[in-house]
């Protein structure tokens, strides 16, 4: 007799009951017998770092699978999986129900459940033995089907999938979900078949596409989430976005790897648009070029169009085609989007007009096509390269030669040459960020192009993150604070400053211009704004430079410098101490005199605010620096002279003047 589908509730609900000596010495010797365990069917594993591992393997519903060897049971992560083979074992007649005790050992023979006793009854050939409910770990059906809802895959399970996806292709609506169901018990065994079915255009329906991309969410749910969010895979297949974000957040707050998910949610066109926005946001942001590039291979429509956007910013140019194909679509939003960005992405326009319709710009459009088909295996590095940052990657190498005669260049005062070699970094190697950073330097303090300078440095940005190339980061945001400075932007200029100081909190520079930008914007405040407002900007102004003081004042006095008790024994020294210690001098020498133009601000803003001892005290750490600038004592005469201290006024005003000669 087979079990039924509930004995898992039954043999769990039953108690423990008497065993038959015999018959359960007859079975766990068979159990242990080299006939027995051949005739179980296997799985062979290829993992990612190599391993092969065979056993019976079961899908437990979450992101592991279950593998059972001679040894034990061990967990492995689906994610780790490269490919699996089926192994079956040498009976290929249909196979019995399989028993699995808690030891260890495994039964096969007909199964039934007596629930006056709580017992699991196998029928073998010796008889039948009896075990106690709880001595049994799992009963396993022939068809795989397992009733704690797991699945390993037995003989014949290959077309039970075929015809199962076949099922789903053609059910009817009163037929749907019964045999959807019996796909996703199948589950991961069952996504190689469905992805084939996919690529053989048999899903005319898009269910396929459903279940696949539900089965692949499971793949990537780290195991590590269920300590922390026990209900995580719960929320995250909810269908409610308020739910499935906020356990997104709370994952990646927890420092887990949930960007596989994000990647699957992404693909499934019946989750919410701006979830799957965020997901596409969050996985740029990041530079998981991996997970979008496995997204977009799978993608399809405007979850496609979005990738290839994503995968563009980042540098990785896989999604040019969709780009070219959308210049053909009817909506205008997305041909501007898509013309815009080939752009930008190649810098090349082949007279694309998306104002105008489609028929007009066929002959654009065939130039396109071209280009692609030109640059297509320098793309194709690019991507695979990306994917595998271990590899060396001489894209890169020469970018970063490039790049590196390119400074040298710029060095010499030749910017045209720099230039050329910049632009020949970011050809070479679209994901190289540096180079983008020294043309945006190039385009606004040089050409005055701030327009293309704000570009530049949004492509470097796009291309790291604060985790990643850190220099390069708050250089871009330091540098675009300087823009939208100068012209007069002052809260795009506070958040880009903000960013800098936020990555690097040591950046001195960033610091003082930021806070040269709230005291410009409090003074540019008109009187009507409001006292308390004005007052309120100054203040953050103190905050800010007050901030940077410390910072500078703080790294200066961290400065040791070198005795010679401290040196080795040994002469042979590329310095001397005397060399090393005076290079510390100057450095602590040039710091004094940045603390300076701080405290000078910092004084000026006292004055704003009215308080005139403060802004005294400020002054006069200025005026204490090594070498003050003249503008340090024309304030510290200003200041004493309000105060009704002439003499001492005028003294400074003398000081001052001696700095001028």
């Amino acid at each position: 007799m087979i079990a039924s589908p509930n004995l898992l509730e039954r043999v769990r609900r039953g108690a423990r009951g008497v065993v038959t000596a015999t018959l359960t010495l007859v079975a766990l010797l068979c159990a242990a017998s080299p006939s027995v365990a051949q005739e179980n069917d296997q799985v062979r594993l290829e993992l990612r770092d190599r391993r092969i591992i065979t056993g019976l393997v079961f899908d437990l519903r979450d992101g592991e699978l279950e593998v059972r060897e001679r040894q034990g049971a061990v967990r492995i992560a689906k994610r780790d999986v490269l490919r699996w083979t089926f192994v079956p074992g040498k009976n290929t007649e249909a196979r019995p129900t399989m028993v699995i005790l808690k030891s260890g050992h495994t039964i096969f023979g007909n199964v039934d459940f007596s629930p006056d006793r709580g017992e699991v009854v196998v029928e073998i050939e010796a008889g039948s033995a009896r075990y106690p409910a709880d001595q049994v770990l799992r009963v396993v059906r022939p068809s795989g089907r397992a009733n704690d809802g797991t699945f390993t895959p037995r003989l014949g399970f290959e077309d039970e999938v075929a015809n199962t996806i076949d099922k789903v292709v053609k059910a009817d609506q009163l037929t749907i979900e019964p045999t959807t169901t019996a796909l996703q018990e199948i589950g991961f065994w069952a996504i190689p078949a469905i992805e084939e079915a996919i690529a053989a255009k048999r899903d005319l329906n898009d269910r396929l596409l459903r279940i696949l991309h539900r089965e692949q969410l499971r793949v990537y749910v780290p195991a590590k989430i269920a300590e922390t969010q026990p209900e995580f895979l719960k929320d995250i297949t909810s269908g409610v976005p308020r739910t499935q974000r906020a356990a997104l957040q709370s994952a990646l707050l927890d420092g887990v790897d949930v960007y596989g998910v994000m990647a699957s949610l992404v693909l499934d066109d019946e989750q919410d648009a701006e979830l799957r926005t965020y997901c596409i946001q969050t996985l740029q942001a990041r530079s998981r070029i991996a997970e979008l590039a496995r997204a977009y291979q799978s993608s399809r429509g405007r979850a496609q169009l979005a990738l290839a956007v994503a995968l563009g910013d980042l540098g990785i140019y896989a999604g040019i085609p969709t780009l070219v194909e959308s210049l053909r679509l009817d909506n205008i939003e997305a041909r501007r989007l898509a013309s815009g960005r080939l752009r930008e992405y190649t810098g090349e326009d082949f007279r694309y007009d998306p104002e105008t319709p489609v028929e007009d710009n066929l002959t654009s459009i065939s130039k396109w096509e071209e280009w692609y088909r030109k640059n297509e295996k320098r793309i194709e590095k690019t991507l695979a390269y990306a994917l595998d940052p271990a590899a060396e990657n001489p894209s890169r190498v020469r970018a970063s030669e490039f790049w590196r005669e390119g400074n040298a260049a710029w060095q010499n005062r030749d910017l045209t040459l720099a230039k050329t070699l910049y632009q020949r970094a970011v050809s070479e190697d679209p994901t190289c960020a540096p180079p983008f950073v020294c043309l945006g330097i190039i385009s606004y303090q040089e050409e005055r192009n701030f327009d293309q300078a704000i570009k530049w440095f949004r492509r470097a940005l796009k291309l790291t993150s604060a985790e990643g190339e850190r220099g390069v980061v708050r250089l871009a945001y330091y540098h675009l604070g300087q823009i939208y400075r100068a012209t007069l932007n002052f809260e795009m200029a506070r958040q880009a400053l903000r960013k800098a100081v936020e990555i690097d909190p040591e950046y001195a520079d960033a610091w003082y211009d930021l806070g040269d930008v709230i005291y410009r914007d409090a003074l540019s405040m008109s009187p009507r704004t409001g006292v308390e407002e004005r007052r309120g900007r100054f203040n953050e102004a103190a905050e800010t430079w007050t901030k940077g003081y410390e910072t500078l004042h703080d790294y200066r006095k961290s400065l040791v410098l070198i005795r010679r008790t401290q040196l080795p024994s040994s002469g042979n020294l590329p310095f001397s101490a005397r060399e090393h210690n005076m290079s510390l001098r100057d450095l602590k020498i040039e710091l004094s005199r940045l603390e300076a133009r701080f405290a000078h601000r910092l004084a000026q803003v006292q004055l704003a605010l009215g308080n005139r001892p403060k802004a005294l005290e400020w002054v006069e750490k200025a005026v204490a620096s090594p070498k003050p600038e003249s503008l340090f004592h024309e304030t510290h005469a200003r200041i004493l002279a309000s105060m009704g201290r002439s003499e001492e006024a005028a003294a400074a005003r003398a000081k001052a003047k001696e700095s001028d000669e």
